[in-house]
């Protein structure tokens, strides 16, 4: 049957195949982020819970760059620090990732 469609048409095709993402806490207290893979090993990186939560805001902020009205909405905001230099102790960013769960 021939109606015209095309997989390769964005005007049509609004989710893309894309891997799977996981995001959890490893053994040590890391959060780790692994993308599924068609190969043996998975492809991941390991951030320490501070570190997770500048990027994960820095994510945010680029999504938002890019559709503020399509993406987040700015709701994240209300949960970001005000702009610092690394946080003075381990762990202070901690309750911000807990809340972002």
């Amino acid at each position: 049957m021939s109606d015209g469609f095309n997989w390769d048409d964005p005007t049509t095709v609004i989710v893309p195949n894309q891997m799977a993402v996981a995001v959890y806490f490893n053994p040590s207290g890391n959060v780790v982020v692994r993308q599924e893979n068609d190969c043996d090993d998975d492809p991941f990186i390991v951030l320490t819970p501070e570190n997770a939560c500048r990027v994960a805001f820095r994510i945010l902020d680029l999504v938002e760059e890019t559709d503020p009205v399509a993406h987040c909405k700015g709701g994240h905001q209300a949960r970001r620090p005000p702009p610092t230099t690394p946080p003075a102790q381990p762990g202070d960013d901690l309750p911000l990732l807990r809340a972002a769960e």
